[in-house]
């Protein structure tokens, strides 16, 4: 599921080549307990992940800051609280922020979302013949998957636009789906979602 991947990448600007590369690293960092994505065995090459993350979005930074354009990377670059830029850290600590919860969480909530729907055929159904349902579960409004207060999510909105976009696109023209396999959650104490979901499915 790499639709939430391109939406991000492409708000921040960054080159459709490097896509695979932010992929892997986000893998790495939140599946850092799981053998299919941590990177090696010991601390030391777990944590440099971490190091290549940094690299990348601190180049990223510079590039920005001389050659600013229209793109979310220009404006966390150039960024400034009190009339100072943004320290190397908190700018590439943004970049980490919004290049990885902006896209593995949305993904896990779409492969979330499409499994309870598969695994209860009667609510896909109901939500075929009443889109308006995707929006509207009794307990919507209640539940705190966003966050809170000023811990809010930054990205909910869009997270929520995705999310609409691709089921209000697929459900009409699903003709039929089903599991192809035993879906598999990511090893993590971090950030939980599943890693495969084979389906079979076919189109109207």
């Amino acid at each position: 599921m790499n639709f939430p991947l391109y939406v991000i990448m492409s708000l921040l600007g960054l080159p459709e080549s490097d896509f695979p590369r932010m992929l892997t690293l986000t893998q790495e960092l939140f599946g850092g307990d799981d053998e299919e994505y941590k990177r090696g065995t010991t601390l030391e090459e777990q944590l440099q992940f971490l190091l290549d993350f940094f690299a990348y979005f601190n180049a990223l930074t510079a590039a920005r800051r001389e050659h600013p354009t229209e793109d979310l990377a220009s404006a966390i670059a150039n960024a400034r609280i009190d009339g100072e830029p943004l320290s190397d850290v908190d700018t590439a600590s943004y970049y980490v922020i919004i290049a990885t919860a902006g896209h593995d969480t949305t993904k896990d909530a779409i492969s979330g979302g499409l499994l309870a729907l598969i695994e209860h055929a009667g609510e896909l159904t109901r939500v075929r013949q009443n889109p308006e349902l995707l929006r509207c579960r009794a307990s919507a409004q209640q539940h705190l998957a966003f966050g809170y207060g000023v811990h809010f999510c930054l990205g909910a909105a869009l997270a929520r636009m995705e999310m609409n976009s691709l089921f209000s696109g697929l459900l009409p023209r699903l003709d039929a789906i089903e599991l192809a396999g035993e879906p598999e959650p990511s090893a993590t104490t971090f950030v939980g979602g599943l890693k495969h979901l084979p389906i079979r499915y076919s189109l109207k």
